[in-house]
């Protein structure tokens, strides 16, 4: 795994991260980059200078200045003015909008993050694989993608997309089903109104989270939605078990388009992040990561995603997309691992 995870970290000189230590660090680091920090505020903004000998060449803005701006609303007004070149944006509907703007184009594509349903097999009701297939029959995945990330999205059987190495052609989705889902919550002895807990947070699309309250609603389930900020649905979900939530909306990405950086820290029993057991899943894992020859470590990744399938360890519903709007003069195209480095833009001629 080394090689993928590489593409990952970035190099800084250990004799400075030892003299300052880690948070001193961060307000000041030093680096190997194109660009430098030269002036940093807390929450307000973060100024970067180009280093003129870089070795690739010369940097394409001799400044740049990024803000954090939490409000979508706000940054697009802030694009509209000028006053910002490029930002993020996440709601589809503001995508659309601003495609009929002439001053400003939207820059989108396919990423290596799945949106998922994280089930919690370790305790609660979803300790029975029966109500974790329930709950996998109650999700109308296309509808989600059609109504909501307006095709933007596209709907997946697995917990990564087919551009990372280890997803495998012809695992079978879960049909929308919601007839078989209250079937199988009766059962397993589930009756209606039985409360479900189900951390979320301002991070993640409401609309989503509305829409599998929603359905998870029309098979008899009440899901409690517990709205926490970033950081604390982040310790829930690494947490004990008795912490994480039964059910919850998640998005997952390492970064390394491998399968190990999805299936290790989402499934294996030993992660922080995971909320099932199951020795012959780890066995498969451990086993792919193990080795160097390729057609063994398909072979072992086909077993654990067929594990993690049929056992309904969690349920997988879209891969993602990154979208920014940026004023017409920028040129850059965002890519499947989520980069975003100024070296691979520049002003349009």
């Amino acid at each position: 795994m080394l090689l993928a995870q590489l593409t990952k970290l970035s190099i800084v000189p250990k004799a400075a991260v030892e003299k300052l230590g880690n948070e001193a660090f961060n307000q000041a680091p030093v680096g190997s980059g194109p660009y430098r920090l030269t002036g940093f505020t807390r929450g307000v903004k973060a100024e970067l200078a180009a280093v003129p000998d870089y070795w690739r060449g010369t940097p394409p803005f001799p400044r740049v200045e990024f803000r954090p701006v939490p409000d979508e609303s706000t940054r697009l007004a802030n694009l509209r003015s000028g006053r910002s070149d490029i930002t993020r944006i996440l709601l589809t509907d503001d995508a659309d909008a601003l495609k009929s703007e002439r001053q400003i184009k939207v820059l989108w594509t396919p990423v290596e993050r799945v949106a998922m349903i994280a089930l919690n097999a370790l305790v609660g009701p979803t300790k029975d694989k029966r109500v974790r297939e329930a709950i996998a029959h109650a999700i109308d995945r296309d509808l989600i993608v059609e109504a909501l990330l307006k095709g933007y999205g596209k709907s997946v059987d697995q917990m990564m997309p087919p551009s990372n190495f280890g997803w495998i052609d012809g695992l079978p989705g879960y049909k929308y089903d919601p007839a078989r889902a209250r079937a199988l919550l009766k059962e397993a002895g589930i009756a209606p109104g039985t409360k479900v807990t189900f951390p979320t947070a301002p991070s993640f699309d409401q609309r989503v989270v509305q829409a599998i309250h929603q359905m998870l609603g029309d098979i008899g389930l009440d899901a409690q939605i517990g709205m926490v900020d970033i950081g604390t649905y982040l310790r829930l979900r690494q947490g004990r078990p008795e912490e994480a939530g039964e059910v919850s909306f998640f998005r997952w990405s390492c970064g390394c388009q491998d399968a190990d950086g999805v299936l290790f820290p989402l499934f294996h029993s030993s992660s922080q992040w995971s909320k099932y057991t199951n020795p012959a899943l780890d066995a498969q894992i451990e086993a792919g990561r193990d080795t160097l020859d390729e057609k063994s470590r398909l072979d072992h990744y086909r077993r654990a995603l067929t594990i993690i399938h049929d056992d309904v360890a969690a349920v997988p519903l879209y891969q993602d997309v990154m979208m920014f709007a940026a004023r017409k003069e920028v040129k850059w195209q965002p890519t499947a691992n989520e980069a975003f480095f100024l070296m691979d833009m520049s002003w349009a001629p």
